[in-house]
This record gives structure tokens, sequence and C-alpha cells, in this order.
């Protein structure tokens, strides 16, 4: 799960960059929770090791009332704490 996400913005790129993380590394956190899916597409990621890391997820956004997910094509941690 994401929590604390922020309201989505769409995105031309798939993978992150410099400015990306440096803008998402600014927003403050938000109030938002997403499931994360499609884990593999990521390959050296683990869940686990990022618990209560503030991350920037990137990927397909899926809304459906109680299902919210973001199908990852890359995931970046910000900082090692959620602040």
């Amino acid at each position: 799960m994401l929590v604390k996400a922020t309201e989505p913005a769409r995105t031309r790129s798939e993978l992150s960059n410099a400015a990306d993380v440096q803008a998402s590394s600014e927003q403050s956190l938000g109030m938002l929770s997403f499931r994360l899916a499609e884990l593999d597409a990521v390959p050296d990621f683990t869940p686990e090791t990022h618990n209560g890391h503030k991350m920037q997820a990137k990927g397909y956004l899926v809304r459906q009332p109680n299902a919210e997910r973001i199908s990852l094509s890359s995931i970046v941690m910000l900082d090692a704490a959620c602040r």
C-alpha cells in the first residue's frame, strides 16, 4: 500500500528523472491510499524494506470505489521517513 499519498498527477514518462524526484520530495504528504499492483514490473523493489519511507510511484492509475490502485512502472524512495 502507498499511504499518505497526494492526488495523482498525469505524467508523460514512466520513469522518474531528477526534476520529478525533486518536485515530489518538496510536496507535503497527502491523505489518499493506493494499493500497489504489478510489483514484478519493478524488479528490485521489495515493499517490506520501504515501510515508513516517503516514496514516489509512477504507473497506470485505476480508480474504482474502494479499489484504487497503481499498476507500477517505477517507484523511487524520496526520504527514509515520511514527514
